[in-house]
């Protein structure tokens, strides 16, 4: 499942701002866990197009988190990706009220 073009914002050393179109695509798992989880795909393109925190991790994969207002209730939702070539490849996404665990 191919999600719209992705603009990603990065600033190079130089302070320059490099504008980065990219296509996202949501894994078979990815979109079976959005699906179990109710989470649309929306929120997770939200979350890696503005995240509050991104952490590398192994073997080249990122956590985007995005903290938001639900009801109330502030939760945090997270989306775990890779970058491949010219396309964000979306592995899982999860959304929960721990928020000092994440952020």
């Amino acid at each position: 499942m191919y999600g719209a073009f992705f603009i990603l914002n990065l600033v190079n050393w130089l302070g320059f701002a490099i504008i980065v179109f990219m296509e996202i695509y949501f894994t078979d798992h990815a979109r079976y866990q959005i699906k179990e989880r109710n989470i649309s795909p929306a929120r997770v393109e939200w979350t890696i197009g503005r995240p509050d925190k991104t952490l590398k991790q192994s073997s080249g994969r990122v956590r985007a988190v995005r903290k938001f207002k639900k009801q109330r209730r502030v939760y945090v939702s997270v989306a775990v990706y890779e970058i491949r070539k010219h396309r964000i490849e979306i592995v899982t996404a999860f959304v929960t009220s721990k928020i000092k665990k994440y952020l």
